[in-house]
């Protein structure tokens, strides 16, 4: 199982506590449009349960500018399990990483076998010999 895994990176930002840093005046200097403390930290996830994904950008001036240009950097992937994570990526780079992914992991397992049933079509006396009563 684990070998069905696609590691990726994957940002995290504590709004909720950014926020809260702001409002008790813990950041020093903070003025509006100061950027989010984000740390990148890696996510492996079955790659045959992703069900969706979309462009986003980062908490950073950068990334947000570049989105107004319709230029994403980063992505929000949906996985059916495990719901939706911040992807450092613009969607068409995690397209493709996950798409390799799945081709190389496809191509290491073995064939599957082909299951032959064969069929055997009994004459009528094939057939009375095995009932055993003729007449029947």
């Amino acid at each position: 199982m684990l070998e069905q895994l696609f590691k990726f990176p994957i940002a995290i930002i504590d709004s909720e506590n950014e926020e809260r840093k702001r409002r008790l005046g813990e950041l020093p200097n903070v003025e509006e449009g100061d950027e989010y403390d984000i740390i990148y930290a890696e996510a492996e996830y079955p790659y045959w349960d992703l069900i969706g994904m979309e462009d986003r950008w980062l908490p950073t001036t950068k990334s947000f500018d570049n989105a107004m240009r319709g230029e994403f950097d980063a992505c929000i992937v949906k996985f059916a399990n495990v719901g939706s994570l911040l992807v450092p990526w613009s969607k068409t780079k995690f397209k493709s990483a996950l798409i390799k992914f799945a081709d190389k992991y496809e191509l290491s397992r073995p064939p599957k076998e082909q299951r032959v049933i064969k069929v055997k079509t009994l004459t009528a006396e094939e057939t009375k010999k095995i009932l055993g009563d003729e007449e029947e």
